[in-house]
């Protein structure tokens, strides 16, 4: 949808980076002083504050979304990402990559799967990037994306364990840089929307 805000042309797009109504506003560089000004000042009564981007990750993270980068990319498919319905479809006409998605639905050769981790510890206890989970001593997957979440009070995680290791309470370990964090699987979303 298109706006104008003091002569600047802008448009707004929703976006599903929170699993709750986002929205983002694009207006040209020297117009977003004024209008980031007038949106504070406007939603002030209605408790409107400033985040950052380590407070959107955290609330992604909590509604078990990934993103592209961390938990999208040339080592995940579409379907171990949770994606179906969103990102890809089974029962839409034909489109490039139609053929391997069917064929990992049809043969169950989807090997790890997207789930939510919560991690014992505190908040200085965050898994990094690619830290790898393990059962006993064995691999099973890594963890793509880590946070602290203050509605849960607990360190959680985005990972990519084999499908045998994706139930909700597996127990799992978390092992980065010489640090070992105990972790069970979580139904995703972590918290539901309000």
């Amino acid at each position: 949808m298109s706006f104008s805000f003091e002569g600047a042309a802008g448009f707004i797009a929703k976006t599903e980076e929170t699993g709750m109504n986002d929205f983002e506003l694009f207006v040209p560089l020297e117009a977003l002083p004024s209008l980031w000004a007038h949106l504070l000042k406007t939603g002030e009564p209605e408790g409107l504050k400033a985040v950052g981007r380590t407070t959107l990750e955290t609330a992604r993270i909590e509604a078990g979304l990934p993103r592209l980068g961390p938990d999208i990319n040339d080592r995940i498919v579409p379907p171990e990402a949770n994606l179906e319905g969103i990102a890809f479809s089974l029962s839409k006409g034909c489109y490039p990559g139609q053929e391997v998605v069917a064929r990992m639905d049809t043969y169950g050769s989807i090997k790890r799967r997207l789930v939510g981790l919560v991690v014992e510890g505190t908040e200085k206890d965050l898994p990094e990037i690619g830290a790898k989970l393990f059962s006993g001593t064995r691999e099973v997957g890594w963890v793509s994306s880590s946070t602290f979440s203050p509605l849960l009070q607990k360190p959680i995680a985005l990972g990519f364990p084999l499908r045998d290791f994706t139930s909700p309470g597996t127990q799992l370990e978390a092992q980065t840089q010489g640090h070992t964090f105990s972790a069970a699987v979580s139904a995703l979303p972590f918290t539901k929307p309000q």
